[in-house]
C-alpha cells in the first residue's frame, strides 16, 4: 500500500499494441512458434526408429487420435471405472493430521452409484473387497473398504479419495486405505499430475 500512496496509479486507456501482442507490427514481434505437435510426430518417428513397440509411441500423434483405454481389455467381471477424488476436508494429504478436520472425514469410503451398490446386494457402510486388474500384465491390487452409496456417482463408477492410508500420524492412522493402493503405471497405464478424477483403471467390488 506505502507504494501505491507513494507511486500513484496509472490512470487511463492502455494502447492496444502495448498491451496485446497480437497487434504488435509484426505480431508478437515476428516470433514464431513451432506447433506442438510437430515435436509429438518427432518423437514417434524417434521411437520407431529405435525399435520401440506400438504401446510407447501411440500416442505421440499431431493431432489427437481415439483409441480404446488399455483398462478397457481387462475381464469382463472387472465392471466397474475407478476414479480417485477429494474431499472438502482432506484436500491436502497433510490435513489428515489436523484432528478437527480429521473428525469431518474420518475414514475411507468407495463412492458407488445406490442403485448399482442395490443391484449387488450391497448397502451403505457395508465392507466391500476392491480389485483392480492390470490389462497388460495380469496383476491384480486389492483393498478392504465400506462403501458409502450415493446418487452422484456414475452408475460403472467407483471412487476412492485422497488423503487416506497414512500409519505414522496418530490421528490419521486407521482412516482405511489409499487410493494409490490399487493404481498401476507402466505400460498402459500413466501416472497423471491431475488429482481429481482421473480414471485409474477397472475394478470389481464385491461384498466381504
Amino acid at each position: 500500500m506505502r507504494y501505491f500512496e507513494e507511486k500513484g496509479l496509472k490512470v487511463g486507456p492502455i494502447p492496444v499494441k502495448e498491451y496485446y501482442a497480437p497487434a504488435w507490427d509484426p505480431p508478437y514481434g515476428g516470433i514464431r512458434h513451432r506447433l506442438y505437435g510437430e515435436s509429438l510426430l518427432r518423437y514417434r518417428k524417434v521411437m520407431q526408429e529405435k525399435g520401440a513397440s506400438r504401446i510407447y509411441w501411440q500416442d505421440f500423434t499431431v493431432l489427437p487420435s481415439w483409441r480404446s483405454p488399455t483398462m478397457n481389455q481387462s475381464p469382463p467381471e472387472f465392471d466397474l471405472n475407478l476414479i480417485d477424488h477429494k474431499v472438502l476436508a482432506l484436500f491436502h494429504s497433510q490435513a489428515t493430521t489436523n484432528p478437527l478436520l480429521h473428525e469431518l472425514e474420518p475414514e475411507q469410503r468407495l463412492k458407488m452409484n445406490t442403485a448399482t451398490g442395490r443391484a449387488r446386494g450391497i448397502g451403505d457402510g457395508d465392507w466391500v473387497l476392491v480389485e483392480s486388474h492390470n490389462a497388460v500384465t495380469g496383476q491384480t491390487r486389492k483393498v478392504k473398504v465400506r462403501v458409502k452409496l450415493v446418487e452422484g456417482m456414475a452408475p460403472d463408477t467407483v471412487g476412492l479419495a485422497h488423503g487416506y492410508g497414512h500409519w505414522v500420524h496418530p490421528v490419521s492412522r486407521g482412516g482405511g486405505p489409499a487410493s494409490g493402493s490399487l493404481y498401476f503405471t507402466g505400460e498402459g497405464y500413466v501416472a497423471t499430475p491431475d488429482a481429481g478424477c482421473v480414471f485409474r483403471g477397472r475394478v470389481r467390488v464385491q461384498k466381504a
